[in-house]
């Protein structure tokens, strides 16, 4: 089994940290950027100490009344922000955010050069019209402002107010990168990623990450221990998150007890073999790192320690301990977390007694939040008309529509069955089969087995013995030969090879190998059967 196989079994995914640039907030010049030797300084240093400090805003804003440029962009962004205790009167909610636009133009307007790119990305955010922002950013961006330069590159590479252009993004980050060397170079590799160029990619991410790049450091990391285009490297991964922890991003520590959980799951899979006690210290490791995240209090950790609880690794099974840290978890707001504590309630496992309604509630509450499992279970649960729900194909159809986008592979085999079957309408074998192909691409047998019979038959399409073969030979190679559904797929796959060529045999493994990047051995010769004419391909 891969170590890619392996992880896909931890309680996790990969983590992925919160720290990429990819929200408009991030994009904002800070005041903290400010020159130290302006005459505010130290009242900006106290606010950003104290984002409640009254005293130092009022020292700000006596500058800014006097036609400071920088004091009008430092107090734009307090208002923006509503620092020093200031609020919006509550019948007008928006007007710190008016009066911040307000100040960032006369800042602006006197030459301050961070202020045009605040006030194009303000208008932005507070849905403006759309031209005027990106033309604001753009104009600070030509009068050599590299903030808004990163920021143009950024808007064309993720198309943000902007159509999507990787040429024009390049264009704009190569300008930045003499003033904003890391983070140029950052975008700039994964724009080649996306190009798939990922050896030029890895050599820009790695680039960044030894200029302390704490982005970079983070995705390089992730990017190790996920196998993201790369060949996993666990010691590398930990060498990247350890550089992370030490530059303060805490969270990392949930990745490295991520690596050392890994380890585990490898020398455990080695089945006779396996170091026993080995593993059991790569656990308690694991562990040990999760608690020291979770007095961090990084809500990832919650969820992991959880788990260990509710499964007894390395420590003894506690489901009592195991919800008590879901529940931090899910108070939190950890998806996750949220989604084991509705199972253990609806269980009655873990806590006092079993509560459906409070599971229910749990599961909206991260599935709204985007967890895909928890997508999947509202949309089982309507499907089937259980856990306190009245049967309804249309919402069950809906939830399904969200995970499956989320490319949750389960959910993508329920919504398929539901569109074969028209359970919340008239059927849809056309999506149904793409969705049951995009499932057998991930390597999902039964998606393999569902497509490969709709093919055999034609049931809505142009019968295609052919891809029916292929699929049908990845579905018996991925399962024992003693697993049910290998079974079926085996007899299936037997009485199609009796109508089929030899042709169609070679062609057949052709497509199983696009299917599954594996050749396979060549085919036996057909038995001799009567002249027919050969099958037609999709």
């Amino acid at each position: 089994m891969s170590i890619s196989h392996l992880l896909s079994r931890l309680a996790l995914p990969v983590i992925a940290l919160s720290l990429l640039t990819s929200s408009l907030h991030a994009r904002f010049v800070n005041y903290a950027d400010l020159p130290k030797t302006l005459p505010f300084h130290d009242a900006v240093e106290k606010l950003i100490k104290d984002a409640k400090d009254k005293d130092a805003l009022a020292v700000i804003k006596t500058a800014s009344d006097a036609g400071d440029k920088d004091a009008q962009f430092a107090y734009a962004f307090a208002l923006q922000n509503a620092y020093g205790g200031l609020e919006a009167p509550k019948d007008k909610p928006g007007a710190l955010i008016e009066e911040a636009k307000a100040l960032y133009k006369k800042a602006a307007d006197a030459g301050q050069p961070s202020a045009l790119s605040n006030l194009g990305l303000l208008k932005l955010a507070t849905g403006e019209d759309v031209k005027t922002s990106v033309a604001l950013i753009e104009d600070a961006a030509n009068a050599g402002n590299a903030r808004a330069r990163i920021t143009m590159g950024e808007m064309y590479l993720e198309g943000v107010g902007v159509a999507k252009d990787p040429e024009m993004a390049v264009r704009w980050l190569q300008r930045a990168q003499e003033a904003e060397p890391s983070e140029a170079t950052f975008l700039l590799a994964r724009i080649q990623e996306g190009a798939n160029n990922q050896e030029a990619a890895l050599a820009g991410f790695r680039k960044a990450a030894e200029n302390h790049y704490l982005p970079a450091i983070v995705y390089l990391g992730n990017k190790m221990l996920s196998g993201q285009g790369v060949k996993i490297d666990l010691e590398e991964a930990r060498k990247w998150f350890t550089k992370a922890v030490e530059a303060g991003a805490t969270g990392a520590k949930v990745n490295l007890g991520i690596i050392a959980e890994t380890e585990a799951v490898i020398e455990k899979s080695k089945g006779e073999s396996a170091d026993q006690a080995k593993a059991t210290e790569s656990l308690k490791k694991a562990l040990a790192l999760y608690n020291e995240a979770a007095a961090l209090k990084v809500p990832d950790a919650y969820n992991k320690i959880g788990f260990f609880y509710e499964n007894g690794l390395g420590v003894d099974k506690d489901e009592a301990k195991a919800a008590e840290q879901y529940k931090l978890g899910a108070d939190a707001g950890q998806a996750s977390s949220l989604y084991r504590l509705a199972l253990m309630n609806e269980d009655g496992r873990g806590v006092k007694e079993k509560n459906e309604a409070e599971a229910l509630n749990l599961f909206y509450t991260a599935a709204k939040g985007g967890l895909p499992a928890a997508q999947l279970a509202l949309g089982e649960r309507y499907r089937a008309g259980k856990s306190g729900l009245q049967q309804d194909p249309v919402a069950a159809q809906a939830w399904f529509e969200r995970a499956a986008q989320a490319g949750d592979v389960n959910a993508q085999l329920q919504l398929a069955n539901m569109y074969e079957r028209g359970e919340a309408g008239p059927q849809n074998f056309k999506a149904a089969s793409e969705l049951y192909l995009e499932a057998a691409k991930k390597n999902s047998p039964v998606a393999m087995f569902q497509l490969a019979d709709m093919m055999e038959k034609g049931r809505g399409m142009t019968k295609d013995f052919i891809k029916a073969y292929g699929l049908l030979l990845a579905c018996t190679k991925m399962l024992p030969a003693d697993d049910n559904l290998g079974k079926q797929a085996a007899e299936k796959l037997t009485n199609l090879k009796k109508d089929m060529t030899t042709e169609d045999h070679a062609k057949g493994d052709e497509f199983f190998k696009q299917l599954t990047g594996q050749a396979n051995a060549p085919s036996q010769p057909a038995p001799p059967t009567k002249t027919k004419p050969k099958s037609k391909s999709k």
